[in-house]
């Protein structure tokens, strides 16, 4: 509960201090990447053909194999070019 109650706090200075510096810096909300609900912390994910999925390792902070490779993916689109269409003439 306390971390729960701090991490908000934690990510609003994040996104803040990240839009100042912007666009050399880009704050990336992870938690929709963790967690079923995009408003509250929980250790578990549900995922599709596995069920509930577990993020983070017993201490709730660090992450399982699982939401490494879930913030991996996220990180990654970051860096997806758009598809750029042919001219059709």
């Amino acid at each position: 509960p306390k971390l729960a109650a701090g991490v908000p706090i934690l990510n609003q200075l994040y996104a803040s201090e990240a839009q100042k510096r912007a666009p050399f810096v880009r704050y990336v909300p992870t938690l929709s990447a963790l967690a079923d609900s995009p408003a509250a912390y929980n250790k578990y994910k549900t995922l599709p053909g596995r069920g509930e999925v577990a993020m983070r390792t017993e201490d709730g902070i660090h992450f399982t194999p699982a939401g490494q490779k879930a913030l991996a993916e996220l990180v990654l689109q970051q860096f997806a070019l758009p598809v750029l269409r042919k001219d059709p003439s």
